[in-house]
């Protein structure tokens, strides 16, 4: 399994099905994102997708990260500004980590 793109739980029930329960999943999950070890975010499709954080600079949690169409490689995009993120603040709102399409800028990236 690739650990640099990422997974709905769809996906890691199918890949794991024969040796773990859906619940299982769900729990391991749950416990992976309380320690920081994965994230999620929202795709494009409405999703919930799941990814590890190793790879990232630092293990930056963000509020947008971008899964390239040609490789499936997850990065992690800057922050918002601080003054976006004190409006939203101002409504009570919370971020909402989305997951973007995009191309990478990885030179051996075929895209």
């Amino acid at each position: 399994m690739n650990q640099k793109r990422a997974f709905t739980l769809k996906n890691l029930t199918e890949i794991l099905s024969e040796t773990t329960d859906r619940v299982t999943i769900y729990r391991a999950l749950k416990l992976f994102l309380k320690e920081g070890i994965v994230a999620k975010a929202m795709n494009a499709k409405g999703h919930t997708c799941f990814f590890y954080l190793d790879h990232l600079p630092d293990n930056k949690q963000t509020e947008a990260y971008l899964e390239c169409e040609n490789c499936d490689q997850i990065f992690g995009l800057p922050s918002l500004p601080d003054q976006y993120l004190n409006q939203l603040n101002a409504y009570q709102v919370k971020p909402l980590a989305t997951l973007l399409k995009g191309q990478c800028q990885r030179a051996d990236c075929a895209g």
